[in-house]
């Protein structure tokens, strides 16, 4: 099976459907290391890259220590997504649409980005009423708390999810500046 990293939480990853170049691949390996093993992980995608069409091709990856020797000459996977069903919508976002989550007590943490286009990927059904506040914009200021010091500015990874809509996503991946500012 493929892995995804970077999903946007409660998006139902496991439903949606993409294509691999192969399915199966023969493996030996110590009895205890695969008696139990139904599946496999041999790669991982990061799904702030899928879009409409996207295709990678990822070398197939064993977990480490398991001893695991690939018995069928394939040594990577290509994973495609047609998506045909999917379109793409463009929706700015400003600063006034980011939550700060994590700041620390002694800062504000401000943005100063001031808005941004965001492309987002989805059924044409839930793309076609989405709007500004269907869409959750985050800063985690955990991920860059220990860089702050003083009044300062800095540039950090958001976070953005749709947590009411099945099937939409944000593509790409998104950083803002902010100012932190002391108490």
């Amino acid at each position: 099976k493929v892995a995804f990293t970077n999903v946007p939480a409660g998006f139902p990853i496991d439903k949606l459907e993409y294509n691999q170049s192969i399915s199966e691949i023969e493996i030996a390996a110590p009895r205890e290391n695969i008696e139990n093993l139904d599946e496999l992980t041999v790669c991982t995608i990061d799904f702030r890259k899928v879009e409409k069409g996207y295709s990678v091709t990822k070398e197939i990856e064993f977990p480490e220590g398991m001893e695991i020797e690939n018995l069928s000459e394939v040594s990577e996977v290509t994973v495609d997504f047609p998506l045909e069903e999917f379109t793409t919508r463009v929706i700015t976002i400003s600063r006034d649409d980011i939550t700060v989550i994590n700041s620390p007590a002694d800062y504000n943490i401000i943005p100063v980005t001031t808005g941004w286009d965001v492309t987002f990927i989805g059924t044409e059904e839930e793309l076609e009423d989405l709007s500004v506040h269907d869409i959750l914009v985050q800063l985690d200021v955990s991920s860059v708390a220990s860089s702050i010091t003083g009044n300062d500015y800095f540039r950090a990874p958001i976070s953005i999810s749709v947590p009411d809509k099945d099937f939409v996503w944000a593509f790409g991946s998104h950083t803002v500046a902010f100012q932190a500012t002391e108490k």
